[in-house]
């Protein structure tokens, strides 16, 4: 304990320059929280928009079907992969779903199509596509054959509500299947991909365009925090042990998603890692400076008897103390700057543009402040503190006492 007492009045002896080095290490850990408080809140945000755009946290097919889709590999047993989506506890909604492709044409013109069968109820628990109609309205049970189509496929097929739309495939059996519907409503997801190419049927219509019979080839689930999904991945495989089938997690379904996170988790990094070059020079700058001055006080401790693992506890205490405090004020200032962009986030409307390019569909983007941030954080500068005082403390631990006494 005294030897603590001795670093800490030590580290005040030159106010200024501790006052700075504290400065250096808070303002390092402050933008440190902040920033991976925004990057986190970035991530979820993107994840969350593309699993609520129509992809889900988990995925169930058949097995192969993601790699190598088609009509014919439709989903085993679907009653009772039904029962083992409702026993997950963080279970939100689900959807099964009919996936195909097909042709598209009205009067005017044609093209090609995804074609989405959804149960309208089941959807809207999954997707938030609900939201995004801009004309008309949402898919509806009553309604005969109806089909939502996005802008720019209305506006490639120059269709409009109520107008009809014929829809030709080739069905499961082999045989080439053709419906007329009515376009419903018109939908701006945000993602131009399906925007113009995705099109949205009963499930029902679209069973029996394929000729599936009341089969289906995908159920795509929402949980409540995409932080459970390795968690319900693992519960539907021992719910589903021996069925063929494949569970998917989103970012084996998105992968461009997760590699993206990856490769901005690696910038940032690398940001961090320069900011803790930075905090380390500060650190040494501090601890050499106040060594030098002090070189016949260590030379009269020697003399009398201090031995020098003693000056190595003490002078690793001066840096100790100075990056506690440091990372007390960092905590609390990148703490607090974190939850106020968690309440208020931050707005991208002006660049709602490049923000849609990556996902983000929302004009703000809140901050996440996580225990993780927090302890990684402070345990890394704490480590990097005590890195940087080895060197100051062995030097002063080598002195020799009596040309120590003798510097001037």
């Amino acid at each position: 304990m005294i030897f603590f007492s001795m670093a800490w009045r030590n580290i005040w002896r030159n106010r200024r320059r501790s006052i700075l080095t504290v400065m250096v290490i808070a303002l390092g850990i402050t933008f440190n929280i902040f920033m991976r408080g925004i990057g986190d809140g970035f991530h979820e945000q993107m994840v969350d928009n593309s699993v609520r755009a129509g992809i889900g946290h988990i995925q169930i097919h058949r097995a192969g079907f993601h790699d190598d889709p088609g009509l014919n590999k439709t989903l085993p047993d679907s009653e009772n992969v039904e029962r083992a989506i409702r026993s997950l506890p963080d279970l939100r909604g689900y959807s099964l779903r009919v996936l195909g492709s097909g042709l598209a044409s009205t009067a005017d013109n044609s093209g090609g199509v995804g074609i989405l069968g959804v149960d309208p109820a089941q959807e809207q628990t999954v997707t938030t596509l609900q939201n995004a109609i801009v004309r008309g309205k949402y898919l509806s049970k009553s309604a005969q054959r109806p089909i939502l189509i996005g802008d720019r496929l209305a506006s490639h097929l120059k269709a409009s509500l109520d107008d009809k739309i014929v829809i030709m495939v080739q069905a499961a059996d082999g045989s080439m299947g053709a419906q007329l519907f009515r376009v419903l409503g018109i939908f701006r997801s945000g993602s131009p991909e399906m925007d113009e190419g995705t099109v949205l049927i009963l499930r029902s219509d679209a069973e029996s365009l394929f000729a599936l019979s009341g089969r289906t080839n995908e159920a795509a689930i929402l949980l409540a925090s995409s932080r459970n999904v390795t968690s319900s991945v693992a519960s539907l495989n021992r719910s589903l042990a021996g069925k063929p089938v494949e569970i998917l997690p989103w970012w084996r379904v998105e992968p461009f998603l997760q590699q993206f996170i990856q490769l901005d988790d690696a910038f940032f990094y690398i940001i961090v890692l320069i900011l803790f070059v930075v905090i380390s020079v500060g650190i040494l700058n501090t601890i050499m400076m106040s060594i030098f001055e002090r070189v016949r006080e260590f030379g009269v401790m020697m003399a009398l008897g201090t031995k020098p693992r003693q000056i190595v506890r003490l002078v690793a205490e001066e840096a100790l103390s100075l990056g506690l405090v440091g990372i007390a004020v960092g905590s609390v200032l990148g703490s607090a700057l974190t939850l106020y962009f968690a309440r208020n986030g931050i707005d991208l409307s002006s660049f709602s543009s490049g923000a849609a390019a990556l996902g983000i569909t929302s004009s703000r983007v809140f901050a996440e402040l996580t225990l993780a941030n927090l302890v990684f954080s402070n345990l890394a500068v704490l480590i990097v503190v005590l890195l940087v005082s080895v060197y100051p403390a062995f030097h002063a631990a080598r002195l020799r006492p009596v040309e120590a006494i003798r510097h001037v």
